[in-house]
């Protein structure tokens, strides 16, 4: 007995079932609410970037304002000339204010005022006057837009010896100063 085994095939027939242009159920694809959704994701994760970069370049501002602020307070601060004449001229006086535009620096101005070192503590109500030391505040402004920027530093200085230095004490024992004694 021979069994023989035959394929049955079956002709393949194009599109069978499928109108044109329909998808079948089950197909692969995204619904409606699935691509708002990720558009809403895209969107936020978008404004939360652009949120970054705003503050970011917010913050160089700032700091590129006050590096350049920084450069020209030094250069008030070394400018001799300004100090010097600030404390030799106005030695006598227990409260000094001057200002003045910063030369070679324009649309910078400078203010400096001078008065003695008082300590607030805590516990007194009363400030503590420091025998002969000075309190140097040193600001510098710049016009921006009809406002203005001040950046301020304090340095405090024995009054002394910044006077020896700049020739206004006689015979000091500050630094630059010495004393003389007679035979």
């Amino acid at each position: 007995m021979k069994i023989s085994i035959q394929p049955r095939l079956r002709p393949i027939m194009p599109m069978q079932g499928i109108r044109h242009g329909a998808i079948e159920d089950g197909a692969a694809g995204f619904t409606l609410v699935e691509v708002v959704v990720a558009l809403v994701i895209i969107g936020m994760v978008v404004a939360v970037v652009f949120e970054t970069l705003a503050s970011s370049r917010r913050l160089s501002i700032k700091a590129d304002d006050t590096l350049e602020a920084a450069r020209v307070l030094r250069n008030v601060i070394n400018d001799r000339f300004v100090i010097d004449d600030l404390l030799v001229k106005e030695k006598d006086k227990d409260e000094v204010q001057v200002s003045s535009d910063v030369p070679g620096e324009p649309g910078w101005g400078y203010a400096i005022r001078m008065t003695p070192l008082q300590l607030i503590s805590d516990d007194e109500r009363d400030p503590l006057d420091v025998a002969s030391v000075m309190n140097l505040r040193i600001c510098v402004f710049h016009q921006v837009d009809s406002r203005e920027k001040r950046y301020c530093v304090d340095r405090w200085f024995r009054n002394d010896d910044v006077l020896a230095q700049v020739g206004g004490l006689r015979g000091g024992s500050g630094p630059g100063g010495s004393r003389r004694r007679s035979r």
